[in-house]
């Protein structure tokens, strides 16, 4: 059950949010019958904001060296979480920037030690390019990478990097990071491991309607 072309063109041009709205909630019904909506408590932890790139719509990031760069203790996690349970949260999407001198270790220490500790929180962890990141810094594969992660708990892989972007909207926004090596890389990272994963969508930015639905086909996330 997808959209044609012409229908993705059109509402993705159109700026009758209520319209699209609605027709989305059509879908769904079609999709899940009955009136029936879930949702889930988390919160976003990022754990660092130093990152080795420098993408145009972000201004969270701080380059290594920056005075206002950080790395958070493992008790100001903790106190984030304890925060979290507090409010009825079930989960927590941790994600950071793309740390230079972050290795396996310390990732596999990280989920570990949450996990010893909140054994019923789901962790939605590491994008892709994070995970990319890993590999690439300790010489190993994006296979093994994950595997390692999920042993140590790692539940599902969120989406970051604006992966659902084509090449044209990446380079303009995502600058240094690769294009289609990238996009490609990261959809393999989630692949690699039966996991459950989601793309980012960035809202307001490229790809414009032309590009947006390139070929007539639609950006699906494996």
């Amino acid at each position: 059950m997808s959209l044609t072309e012409a229908q993705a063109l059109e509402m993705l041009r159109s700026d009758d949010l209520i319209g699209v709205g609605m027709e989305a909630d059509s879908l769904r019904r079609k999709l899940h019958p009955g009136n029936i909506v879930t949702y889930q408590i988390d919160r976003n932890i990022n754990y660092t904001n130093i990152c080795t790139e420098y993408c145009s719509f972000c201004a969270f990031y701080r380059p290594v060296g920056s005075p206002e760069g950080y790395v958070l203790p493992l008790e100001t996690i903790y106190q984030k979480i304890e925060e979290t349970i507090a409010l009825g949260g079930t989960g927590v999407l941790m994600q950071g920037g793309l740390h230079p001198d972050l290795k396996m270790d310390y990732y596999e220490n990280l989920l570990r030690a949450i996990k010893a500790r909140y054994p019923q929180l789901h962790l939605h962890c590491l994008s892709a390019p994070e995970i990319l990141n890993i590999a690439e810094i300790c010489g190993i594969t994006v296979r093994e990478v994950i595997s390692r992660l999920v042993d140590a708990g790692l539940d599902s892989i969120p989406g970051a990097g604006a992966e659902i972007l084509d090449d044209e909207g990446r380079h303009r926004t995502a600058g240094p990071v690769s294009q289609v090596d990238h996009r490609r890389r990261g959809r393999g990272a989630g692949r690699c491991w039966r996991s459950r994963r989601s793309p980012a969508a960035a809202t307001g930015r490229p790809p414009t309607p032309a590009t947006g639905c390139p070929g007539g086909r639609s950006r699906r996330w494996p």
